[in-house]
Order: structure tokens, then C-alpha cells, then sequence
């Protein structure tokens, strides 16, 4: 029996019938052929693709690498103070090499060493914790420093309070994009130093690299709210010899204007096109807060961060409106002035330091069945012992327009020259207890104009007068 309906023919060893199929088997294997030939050209193509797209994913990270490089490597040389960078984008699980210590890794902009007394500066947060570098690692072998290259660095833990729990315990405290430099953060407080905001330049100098990261984003945007900056103004004689004071405003390839902001006198110094002249020793601080407002007043289509660079940041309007019209930033900062309002602190000099809010707080008790009765026991017992403490009393204090924003306040009464020491000592003690609310902050009872009635309704934790 033939395979597919062929058989012999003893005559001419194939039949008529035999000669059709013979043919249509003939065109359907040349036309799977086809097909196959086909869909290897198809792989073939998808594959070429696909080594295309990686070759040009390669080729911008490179270029990212290479633009961070220099943009670091100019910052550095301009400041010639042997400073480094380091914004963390690997969070080893590696167990830390100092007791309750750190782990964090990312390529170090200039010199980092063992021993180096450093600052890492809290991603997503206003906080900063002084620490110390314990070891450092580079492709898998300790050394005593690195330059320039990927590192891993141990850290003590400096300053960073301990885990209140287990669970806060075992989550690392150092989150992805935080910056570790040895350059302290200073505002205007000495105007010939001016600002300085290791932070937020620590994070530009990694912008090329991470620009389109949401969460490194929001990380650049909050290291810019909390930055004081420097503008340029110019002074001009009007008739009357009446001075009028203008700031400097810039235009971006498109027409835009922006107001531009200087994060120090480094990059305030840098060169800049011969076209643009103004006096660097003419030079307002202006916090973010007022600088939004004025970066979407009149003209403005947004602010500018270090025009001249290394690194340029701009914040258009969406980004503006997005970032001021945020809860996190109307709960710290409140309502903003107007636009005239922001132009004429700014112009005045009154705008050195972050605008301040009214805060209202409900002050109560704290509840009886949770760790203020542990509370209590420590706070009488070290009361006790030191004869000039004369009252304590423990407030819960909740602010009204957000209730998870909670601390306790330390109501003292003693020597103002012992108040430091005293308070210190009982939030040592307090902070083993401290789960629910994790913040504490002391006043004098003499300072306290609420003490009087408040404590005249519920008992101070410690009454030296009672017993």
C-alpha cells in the first residue's frame, strides 16, 4: 500500500492519478518551503531588531555615563576642594561591616576613603545623617579608597536613630537615589560664602543617567524644594536718583522665559556666554518656594537651576504646578504669595530662608494604655534622682490638617542652663517605648503660654511638689 495514495505501475511505473499527486505534492512542499523560508527571514529580522535596540540602549548609556563624567569631573575641578559625590543606585543586602551600620553602592565622583568623617543625605526626605566610612569595596577586592569608580561603602550609623521594631529593623534605612558626600549642606548665613547644596548637585551630576526615572525625579524635585539658591539682580539708577532693582531673566531655544537659580557661587562663577553680562557680586538667595511663584509669574514659563551648568535642571509650569500643588508641599509650606508679593521679598532680601507657616496643633493627653505608661515610670524615676527638676509634663500633640503628623512635647521645668541635658537623658530613656510616636521636642514651662490652663485640667507626668 502506498504512503499518501502513491502505488506502482507496472507499466510505466507510475499511473496517471500518481502524476497529479505527484505534482500537488510538489507545490505543497514548495510552498512550505516558502513559508519557512519566510519565517527564518521573519526571526531572522526580529533578532536583527532586537541586536539594534540593544546596541542603541548600550550606546545611550554609555553616552549617559560619559555625560555624567564630565559633568562631575568640571564640578569637581571647579571646586578643588578634594570633595566627593555619591548618589546611591544599588542597595546591597550585604550584612554591614559596623554593628546596625549601612550598605549602599554607586559610582563615586572623586575620592572616597576609609575613615572619611561624610554626610548622606536622605532621598525623598529633608534628612541628613553624619556618619563615618567603614569599608569600601570595588570589584569584589577591599580597598582603602576608589576614584571615580563603582564602589560599595560600609557605614557606621552615625546619628540615624535605631529601629523602633523588628520590622523597621530588618528594611534598610538608606533609600535608592540618597546622596553620601563629605560637603555639608550651609545656607546664607555668611553671604560671602553663599549657599551650599550637596544634595541636589550630587543628584544632577547623575541627571543624563537617570532623567527618565520617575522615583529619581521626584527625589531631584524634593532635594529642590528644600535648596536655597542664589539669582542674579541688577541695580539701576532711575530719575531722581531713585534706585530700581531688576532680576535676570532667560530665553530658551524656543522663546521661553525662565527665572534662572545658582545652587552656590561655583556654578554661579562658571563661564557663561559673553552675550548674557551680569555683576556676580549682585546676588539675592531665593528659597524654591518663592521661586516657583515667580518662575510661573508674568512671562515666566518656569525656573532654570545652573543655566551655565555643569548640569542644567529645568522645572517647567506643569512641573511646578505638580510639585506646589502637592499635599506634602501645601502641609510644610502652605499658601504662597502672590506673584507681586514674591517679587518684592525676593527683592528685598527677605526671601534667605524657607517660607514659614502657621501650624495648629490639638494638644491632649497621651493615651493611658499605650507606652506613655512605660513612659512615665522612666521619666519619674530619672526626675527623681536630680533634684532641679521641679515638673515634667508630656503633651500629645496632633496637627490638625494632618493627623498622622504626631509628636509628643516635653513640658520642663528647671534650670534654662540643665534644660539640654535633662531632656536628652529623657529622650534617651523614652525612646526604647516610643512605637507609636516616634518624635519628641521640649519648652520651658516659662515659654509654654498654654501650660497654665492646660495642666490646670490634667496632671503633670512629674510633679517634684506633690511627691
Amino acid at each position: 500500500m502506498g504512503i499518501f495514495g502513491l502505488g506502482k505501475n507496472k507499466d510505466n511505473g507510475k499511473t496517471e492519478g500518481s502524476k497529479v499527486n505527484d505534482s500537488e505534492l510538489s507545490e505543497e512542499m514548495r510552498i512550505l518551503s516558502e513559508v519557512e523560508e519566510e519565517t527564518e527571514a521573519e526571526r531572522f529580522a526580529r533578532a536583527e531588531e532586537g541586536r539594534i535596540a540593544l546596541e542603541n540602549i548600550a550606546k545611550k548609556r554609555q553616552e549617559a555615563e560619559d555625560m555624567a563624567s564630565r559633568a562631575s569631573t568640571e564640578m569637581l575641578d571647579l571646586a578643588d576642594d578634594n570633595r566627593f559625590y555619591l548618589v546611591a543606585d544599588d542597595l546591597p543586602l550585604d550584612e554591614p561591616k559596623s554593628p546596625d551600620g549601612l550598605v549602599l553602592g554607586g559610582i563615586v565622583r572623586g575620592r572616597i576613603a576609609v575613615g572619611m568623617e561624610v554626610y548622606l543625605y536622605h532621598a525623598v526626605e529633608d534628612k541628613m545623617t553624619t556618619t563615618k566610612v567603614v569599608a569600601l569595596t570595588a570589584a569584589g577586592r577591599s580597598l582603602d579608597e576608589v576614584i571615580d569608580d563603582r564602589v560599595t561603602v560600609d557605614l557606621e550609623r552615625g546619628d540615624l536613630p535605631k529601629a523602633a521594631t523588628p520590622d523597621e529593623g530588618a528594611s534598610n534605612p538608606v533609600s535608592k537615589f540618597s546622596v553620601l558626600t563629605n560637603v555639608k549642606a550651609r545656607g546664607n548665613d555668611d553671604p560671602q560664602e553663599g549657599p551650599e547644596n550637596p544634595k541636589i548637585m550630587g543628584l544632577t551630576m547623575e541627571y543624563a543617567r537617570f532623567d527618565s526615572d520617575r522615583q529619581f525625579y521626584e527625589t531631584l524635585a524634593e532635594a529642590a524644594v528644600h535648596s536655597l539658591f542664589l539669582t542674579p539682580v541688577q541695580f539701576m539708577r532711575e530719575k531722581g536718583n531713585r534706585q530700581k532693582v531688576g532680576f535676570m531673566t532667560l530665553q530658551d531655544s524656543s522663546g521661553n522665559a525662565l527665572f534662572p537659580l545658582f545652587t552656590d557661587k561655583l556654578c554661579l562663577s562658571r563661564n557663561h556666554p559673553k552675550q548674557i553680562k551680569f555683576d556676580t557680586k549682585n546676588m539675592l538667595p531665593v528659597d524654591f518656594p518663592l521661586a516657583a511663584v515667580i518662575g510661573k509669574t508674568g512671562v515666566h514659563k518656569g525656573i532654570l537651576i545652573n543655566p551655565f551648568g555643569p548640569v542644567t535642571v529645568r522645572f517647567p509650569i506643569d512641573a511646578l504646578n505638580g510639585i506646589t500643588n502637592s499635599p506634602a508641599f501645601i502641609n510644610e509650606f502652605g499658601e504662597l504669595p502672590s506673584g507681586d508679593d514674591a517679587v518684592s521679598m525676593l527683592l528685598s532680601g527677605k526671601a534667605g530662608a524657607p517660607v514659614e507657616r502657621q501650624v495648629e496643633v490639638n494638644l491632649a493627653p497621651p493615651p493611658e494604655a499605650g507606652e506613655y505608661r512605660f513612659m512615665r515610670d522612666v521619666i519619674r524615676k530619672y526626675c527623681g534622682a536630680h533634684s532641679d527638676i521641679v515638673k515634667v509634663g508630656i503633651i500629645l500633640q496632633t496637627e490638625s490638617r494632618n493627623k498622622d503628623r504626631r509628636a509628643y512635647l516635653c513640658v520642663m521645668d528647671c534650670p534654662d542652663d540643665r534644660l539640654a541635658e535633662h531632656f536628652k537623658a529623657i529622650v534617651n530613656l523614652c525612646r526604647p517605648y516610643m512605637k507609636a510616636v516616634k518624635e519628641m521636642g521640649a519648652i520651658p514651662l516659662s515659654q509654654a503660654p498654654f501650660a497654665d490652663q492646660y495642666f490646670s485640667e490634667h496632671e503633670y507626668t512629674y510633679n517634684k511638689l506633690l511627691g
